[in-house]
């Protein structure tokens, strides 16, 4: 495996990177742009005035692989229909935090140096794709998330063409940007890295429900341009390559630091006074220790009763119905990221990013009861557990 990933890392997406090249020969880049920007829904009709190369591409592209089983494949949205707010503060953390001690992954997003925005852009698109892919129905004719698909897609074409244009970026010794196996790597974060957070934070998932989970998000990854002969077939396989890929790439790096730093600071603009230390304490108890000390992710108070909770064996009923020092993490980070009116009537500021939910999972998350709110547990909290 050691020997294909090697040539994953000089391997970008030859038919999207084909695309974009024969744009910035023509010079259409600027023009394409604006137009896919209005390219929403799946079934909605190309734009006639793109040019023949990408109204090609996106005709080729917007099929779901010949394997996939329509009904398990409906099935795998069911995670995050259940436990939506969960997965966004996995995704928020875990997730990001997994991708941030790679390198040279990590390189390519600190490459502009706004390091502010990014974190907010990161975090915000992150979600949202995820969040649109995920949906009921996203991947059908009448959604958005093959279009949603092909635009990230064709970002990423994009982003490899200028980085190394720029001659700034290291090919021989750093890979193809945005390459195929951190491409890979980052599909394991969104895939396996959150099923098994999630079964730590104590949400109850049954074998079939992950592996429909991963399945869906198999499909996903090929769609994205990743080599199909490269995506593991099932989840037990998919850990393994993650542990692996995290073998090859996690290293300390100024870029990973200062990513989470942006990334953390964000995450405290969102949340309650009192609690500034609580995403960094839910990330370590998920990610653990090696990890986050590659990222110089900082220790805190609220370190010590996530160890408690774990110690005593307690944290999985306690968590199940929102209760006790992991739980209440969870809502309140869940609450900052996606309820923050709430998240400012127990006294947060005005924060200066939320992230945004299709409308089919906001109406679900609310008619089941599992949209993120701050209760009267939660500020006592607060107020008990210093800054």
């Amino acid at each position: 495996m050691g020997a294909l990933l090697d040539e994953l890392r000089r391997a970008g997406d030859p038919s999207a990177d084909a695309v974009v090249e024969e744009l910035a020969r023509t010079e259409q880049i600027r023009a394409v742009s604006p137009i896919l920007r209005h390219l929403v829904d799946n079934d909605q009709p190309v734009p006639e005035e793109l040019p023949r190369s990408i109204a090609l591409w996106l005709d080729e592209t917007a099929q779901l692989p010949a394997w996939v089983q329509r009904d398990r494949f409906e099935r795998g949205c069911r995670l995050v229909v259940e436990h939506g707010p969960q997965v966004c503060v996995v995704l928020a953390t875990a997730s990001l935090v997994y991708c941030y001690a790679g390198y040279p992954g990590v390189k390519v997003l600190t490459f502009s140096r706004r390091l502010d925005h990014d974190a907010v852009r990161r975090v915000g698109e992150t979600a949202q794709f995820v969040l649109s892919v995920m949906a009921p129905g996203s991947l059908e004719s009448s959604g958005r998330g093959i279009r949603k698909i092909q635009k990230v897609r064709m970002l990423h074409a994009a982003i490899r063409h200028l980085v190394t244009a720029s001659h700034r970026w290291d090919l021989e010794a750093d890979g193809a940007p945005i390459c195929q196996e951190d491409l890979l790597g980052t599909l394991m974060s969104f895939s396996s890295i959150v099923v098994d957070a999630l079964r730590k934070l104590g949400v109850r998932i049954d074998d079939e429900e992950a592996e429909d989970y991963y399945s869906r998000w198999r499909a996903i990854g090929e769609m994205l341009g990743i080599d199909p002969a490269a995506i593991p077939p099932d989840l037990a396989s998919a850990r393994e390559l993650t542990d692996l890929i995290a073998q090859r790439n996690h290293r300390r790096s100024e870029e990973g630091i200062e990513m989470t730093r942006a990334l953390f600071d964000l995450h405290a603009d969102s949340l309650p006074p009192g609690f500034a230390g609580a995403a960094p304490a839910l990330t370590r108890y998920l990610v653990g220790d090696e990890v986050c000390g590659l990222v110089d992710l900082p220790r805190t108070r609220w370190d010590r009763n996530i160890r408690w909770q774990a110690g005593v064996g307690r944290a999985l009923d306690r968590v199940q119905s929102a209760r006790g020092p992991i739980g209440s993490l969870t809502k309140l980070i869940g609450a900052g990221m996606l309820n923050q009116r709430v998240a400012e009537m127990a006294g947060g500021r005005s924060a200066s990013f939320s992230i945004p939910i299709p409308h089919e999972l906001e109406r679900s998350w609310t008619a089941s009861g599992v949209f993120p709110a701050i209760d009267n547990e939660l500020i006592q909290l607060a107020q008990a557990q210093p800054a």
